[in-house]
């Protein structure tokens, strides 16, 4: 089991996705998007992180634009929603 951290973020560039990416540690410090990058809006520490990315997929799969780079269309609290409803313990 791998342990870390799953992130939502938007951007303003790409309006209406959502980006759901994994990774071992967390963001630095919270981004706004005042410059365009990426604005975190969701993050989660998961024990079983590939598990949490899989059964967050699984829920926003109908809604997948580009599964490599982790891309959906949908509302960012739909897809907070998806992965903090997730029965997996995290924090």
């Amino acid at each position: 089991m791998e342990e870390g951290y799953l992130i939502i973020e938007t951007h303003a560039e790409h309006p209406r996705l959502v980006r759901v990416r994994k990774a071992e540690t967390p963001p630095a410090e919270p981004v706004t998007g005042d410059r365009g990058d990426p604005r975190v809006r969701y993050v989660a520490r998961f024990g079983d992180l590939s598990a949490a990315q899989m059964q967050t997929h699984t829920r926003l799969r109908h809604c997948l634009v580009d599964v490599e780079t982790g891309l959906y269309r949908c509302d960012p609290a739909a897809a907070v929603a998806a992965a903090q409803s997730l029965e997996l313990r995290h924090r």
